[in-house]
């Protein structure tokens, strides 16, 4: 069975926040398609395949018709994990989900209308939370400087393929859109999502594997590409997540604290 969308999924030492993507993902709205779910990862502090199979049940409930689960014997650099699962995957479409972002609850309905058109989608605004300090601020495309990729990544499945192994470790997101670009021998067709719903969705920092030094733009004084929030846009949590999802959230500053030690003390990276 071909799917109309993958959601791929890795995770590395997620004990502690990889319930954020699958909470989102059995939130999703206007589901009319079947999907799959594909999860990859170590097994140092793993999320682990059984919490996974837990949310088997809800995830059903809204068009997942499949779920795929590896654990890999050593870590393996996050481009190489895109590539495996693109090659686990049978589908039309790639979602690229972290484990600790939140996403919006029309995320794959809108995702799966745009790739009918496009090759990459993406959404150029998108709440940012920092877990340690409990602050939110702004991603806005418009300060990256240039960079071609934003939020809630997508492209299509064969697109994704196309990409070689490698051990690319920094921007990976940038690296993928063009190594589909110098596939195409042109840059992708971007569809950009202007809906509103990105502010029903956050992204969330402290407890990533990944952009680590990101902790210090994300603040009371946010530096780009984030901003502070236009009076009409989410200032804080509550405004972007469900009342549970964001005690949960809370609840985990503690660690997030911790976490960031251990990176100053050099123990974790």
């Amino acid at each position: 069975m071909r799917y109309s969308l993958t959601c791929a999924l890795p995770m590395f030492r997620t004990k502690d926040i990889g319930w954020l993507a699958l909470e989102s993902l059995c939130r999703q709205e206007d589901i009319d398609f079947d999907w799959e779910l594909v999860v990859v990862e170590e097994p140092e502090d793993c999320f682990s395949e059984d919490r996974l199979r837990s949310y088997s049940e809800r995830l059903e409930a809204v068009g997942c018709k499949s779920i795929q689960y590896k654990q890999l014997e050593e870590w393996i650099p996050l481009a190489q994990k895109w590539k495996l699962i693109a090659d686990m995957s049978n589908s039309f479409g790639y979602l690229l989900v972290a484990a600790d972002c939140y996403s919006h609850p029309k995320r794959l309905s809108q995702t799966n209308e745009l790739l009918q058109e496009y090759e990459w989608t993406q959404s150029p605004l998108g709440p940012f939370y920092n877990i340690e300090s409990d602050s939110q601020c702004i991603y806005d495309q418009q300060l990256a400087n240039g960079h071609p990729c934003c939020l809630n990544m997508a492209t299509r499945t064969e697109l994704m393929r196309v990409i070689p192994m490698s051990d690319r470790r920094r921007s990976v997101d940038g690296w993928i859109y063009d190594q589909i670009g110098m596939h195409l021998l042109r840059p992708p067709k971007v569809g950009y999502n202007k809906s509103d719903d990105w502010k029903r969705g956050v992204d969330t920092h402290g407890l990533n594997n990944i952009s680590s030094g990101r902790g210090s733009k994300i603040s009371l004084e946010p530096a780009p590409p984030f901003r502070k929030a236009h009076d009409d846009e989410p200032s804080q949590l509550s405004d972007v997540v469900p009342k549970d999802i964001a005690s949960r959230l809370l609840e985990l500053r503690d660690a997030a604290i911790a976490r960031t030690t251990y990176i100053r003390m050099g123990i974790s990276g």
